[in-house]
């Protein structure tokens, strides 16, 4: 059973027959085969046959053959071959994979900068203490210095009398 051919295939295809037949209506005669002058003939617009894969096939394979040209390659499928899915797949799902390592950088930055603050505080907390230490031997020599002066007195004392 044949499929019934809508509006605009059927103007495609009368005009492609017109052609082929030699007898144009609205082309010039030595106009060479193309899917734009079948378009011009039908009365239709630029890319008409954009839809009619067949067609467009058909008229480049009679193109082929009157003009001894190479047959033009096969239009892309988008998303079709096997191969080309599977690199969807991988491209989404290195898509994602990035997408978590750019949450993982994240929180690992916060982290970092989280322990560089704390470190800073560490830092600025050891160089307190180290004044502080300091401080303290200065003053546990005068202390000690002290009590060695109040020993050096007092024996002078008990020795005097």
């Amino acid at each position: 059973m044949e499929r019934r051919l809508n509006g605009t295939e059927r103007k495609l295809t009368d005009a492609f027959n017109r052609i082929l037949r030699g007898c144009p209506q609205i082309i010039s005669k030595k106009r060479k085969l193309s899917v734009k002058a079948v378009e011009d003939e039908a009365g239709l617009g630029r890319n008409s046959a954009f839809h009619y894969e067949k067609l467009r096939a058909e008229i480049a394979e009679t193109v082929a053959s009157m003009y001894g040209a190479k047959l033009p390659r096969p239009a892309y499928s988008a998303g079709k071959s096997e191969d080309d899915l599977a690199l969807r797949r991988e491209i989404k799902k290195l898509k994602a994979e990035n997408e978590e390592l750019k949450l993982e950088n994240g929180r690992q930055q916060q982290e970092s900068d989280k322990l560089s603050s704390q470190l800073a505080t560490l830092g600025h907390h050891y160089k307190l203490l180290q004044k502080e230490h300091e401080n303290n031997k200065n003053l546990l020599k005068q202390a000690n210095d002290e009590i060695a002066e109040f020993k050096r007195a007092r024996l002078v004392a008990i020795n005097e009398r």
